[in-house]
Order: C-alpha cells, then sequence, then structure tokens
C-alpha cells in the first residue's frame, strides 16, 4: 500500500512539476569560461519515504521527504516538504513546510516563506520573507526578513532579527538579549519576559479569553458528537448496507493492529501531500479537493467502523443471526463511554480512529 501511494505522488508531480532545464545560465560577460553561471542539478524533484531518510543534494523542483527519521541538507528551488517523527534541515529552499514532533532548523535558509507544525522545535535559521511557526516548546534564532508568527505553550526567542512584526500567542514567553524586533510585537500571554537588552519597536499586549471546560461540557459535547455519528452510520446501514460488508470479519489481533495502524499513518500522510501537489496544477484542483473531502470523511467514519467491528463481535458471541443497526449501536456506545475515561480514553479514541481507518482501507483495497 505505502509503495501504490508512493507511485501516485510520484505519478501527480510529474504532472504538476513543469520540466526545467538543468542547467541555469546567468550573466558571465567578459568571462572566458564556457561553464561560467551554469549550475548542474542533481535531480529535477525528489521524492523519499522510509523509515531514515535523507537529502544532500540539489534540485531544480519540490522536494518531499516523509519518515520516522528525515534529515534534509540539500538545496531546492521549489518546496521542501518533510514531514516525520524527528525532522532536521540544514538546507536551502524557496519554500519549507515541516511537520513533526521534533523539528531541528538550524542554518538552514528559506528564501521566501516558512511553516512549521510540530512539539519540539527548535529554529536557527535565516528566512527572507515570512514564517508562521505552531507548536508545543518552540526556541527561535536567527533572523526573519519580514513577519513572524507564533502560536505555542512556551516560546522563546533568543539571537533573532526580525525586520517586521512578531505575533506570539503562548502560555509563556521568554525574549532574551540580542533580539531586535523592529516593527511591532504583539502577544497575548500575561506570563512573559523581555530582556532590557531587547530592542523592540512597539509593544501591544491584546485580551485572549480563555474557557476552562468542565466535565459537563465535555459530556455535552460528547453526547452531540455521538448522537451524530450514529446518526451517519445509521443513514450509511440503510441505504449503503454494502459499504459495512465484511467489515469486522478479520481477527483483530495484534499483528492486525498495528497492520492497521501502519496503513492508517501512511494514509494520513501520504494522501493531503498528494492533494497539495496537484493543487498547484489548475486542473488537478478538482481531483484535489474530492481527494480531501474523501480524505476527511474516511477519518470521521473511521470510528464508526472501528464501533461496528466491536459491536458485531460481541452481537455474533451471543446470536447467529446478523442486525447490521444494533451491531453499530453497542460498538459505538461502548467506545464513546470508554472515551469519557481521563487519561486511558483519548488513547484508545486515537488507537480506534487508526484501527477503523485501516479496516477501511483494507475493506476498498479488497
Amino acid at each position: 500500500m505505502k509503495k501504490k501511494f508512493l507511485f501516485l505522488i510520484l505519478m501527480l508531480v510529474m504532472f504538476v512539476m513543469p520540466v526545467m532545464a538543468d542547467e541555469l545560465t546567468t550573466n558571465c560577460v567578459g568571462s572566458n569560461d564556457m561553464n561560467c553561471g551554469v549550475v548542474t542539478y542533481d535531480d529535477e524533484m525528489y521524492v523519499g519515504a522510509d523509515d531514515s531518510v535523507a537529502y544532500s543534494k540539489k534540485a531544480n523542483g519540490t522536494i518531499l521527504l516523509a519518515g520516522n527519521m528525515v534529515t534534509y541538507d540539500g538545496s531546492n528551488d521549489g518546496i521542501a516538504m518533510l514531514a516525520g517523527n524527528n525532522v532536521k534541515s540544514k538546507g536551502y529552499s524557496d519554500y519549507a513546510l515541516l511537520a513533526g514532533n521534533s523539528i531541528d532548523l538550524t542554518a538552514a535558509v528559506i528564501e521566501k516563506d516558512l511553516f512549521i507544525a510540530g512539539n519540539i522545535i527548535n529554529v536557527d535559521a535565516t528566512i527572507y520573507r515570512d514564517a508562521i511557526i505552531v507548536g508545543s516548546n518552540i526556541k527561535i534564532s536567527g533572523h526573519v526578513e519580514r513577519n513572524l508568527t507564533i502560536y505555542g505553550s512556551n516560546v522563546t526567542l533568543e539571537n533573532v532579527n526580525v525586520t517586521g512584526n512578531v505575533k506570539v500567542m503562548a502560555d509563556t514567553v521568554v525574549i532574551k538579549d540580542n533580539v531586535t524586533i523592529n516593527g511591532k510585537l504583539t502577544y497575548g500571554v500575561s506570563n512573559i519576559s523581555i530582556s532590557g537588552d531587547a530592542t523592540i519597536g512597539l509593544k501591544e499586549q491584546v485580551e485572549v479569553n480563555t474557557y476552562k471546560f468542565t466535565f459537563l461540557d465535555t459530556l455535552k459535547g460528547r453526547a452531540i458528537s455521538y448522537a451524530s455519528l450514529l446518526f451517519v452510520f445509521v443513514i450509511l446501514a440503510l441505504l449503503i448496507p454494502s459499504s459495512l460488508k465484511n467489515a469486522g470479519d478479520e481477527e483483530l489481533g495484534l499483528t492486525q493492529i498495528v497492520t492497521y495502524i501502519g496503513y492508517a499513518l501512511v494514509f494520513l500522510i501520504l494522501v493531503p501531500i498528494a492533494a497539495l501537489i496537484l493543487m498547484m496544477l489548475t486542473i488537478g484542483f478538482p481531483v484535489a479537493i474530492m481527494m480531501l473531502a474523501i480524505y476527511f470523511a474516511a477519518i470521521y467514519l473511521s470510528y464508526a467502523y472501528m464501533g461496528y467491528y466491536v459491536g458485531k463481535k460481541i452481537w455474533l458471541s451471543k446470536n447467529k443471526d446478523e442486525n447490521v443497526l444494533l451491531e453499530g449501536l453497542i460498538g459505538i456506545t461502548i467506545l464513546y463511554l470508554i472515551s469519557l475515561i481521563p487519561t486511558v480514553g483519548p488513547i484508545i479514541t486515537f488507537i480506534a480512529y487508526l484501527c477503523g481507518l485501516g479496516i477501511i482501507i483494507f475493506k476498498f483495497k479488497k
């Protein structure tokens, strides 16, 4: 399945990315060197997906790397899209899109815009336009030519120069020495520490309304979500009963759970990337929208499929004849009751979503 997704992305990129020359000639007036100004590329573009994947060459197009360990220290004239558990980049690119658990962007150069989403983020780079960073623990150094926007829990700015404005929405903000913000610093946090050696043009604190959700609020939200999912499941079972056929026939052992989760993770990562690539092509935009619609529908229905699977196993252990509606009601109800358990509930819910998504993929694969 993973190879099929990779093949799909490769085919999409072949249509999306324009064929560019392997060599670019710059102005070399007065030079006798025949190779003056000629830039040689190793690849037109590059796509890599594995447990550990790296790229250190020069590409004349988009770079797409996905895996557990992702390392990029090359250069590309296009978008660098890096996604994984541990992502490290010190390369050059026009645009950069990074997503992962731990992201380290050190000594990198982004010619235009940067977007990062992750948990632990360390940035020490040069960005020549705008940067948007979303994460939990964020540390920023380097240079941002235009504006910097940060959403996180703990944010630290140190040895950074921002020509434009900085907007920070976080629980804790620490601005250390050698920080220069030529524009306006906007922050929505009461717990902020600003060094006396920092140079900041203007400061503005905005009020952020916070609301603490009670268990009753959670229960109400769960009840609405539960009723909505049951309604969708009933419609699915009555109008398209074939969509549930054979959905719960496999034994859900440890090996099968791991397989389902693996397929689900590949699906979650690669489908949005394929849709993004399609959007770059005008005629591919409608296909990308339909692909994303199916993507989100599959994620939403994955919980219903997992609930149906659980309910079917319970029902058939006591009855010989199947009853799709009751099986779905039993399974979905059990999963929602488990989801209300503190700490354990969210973990089981997450696993249920992944397993349900794996069930959907396996079903339609057949």
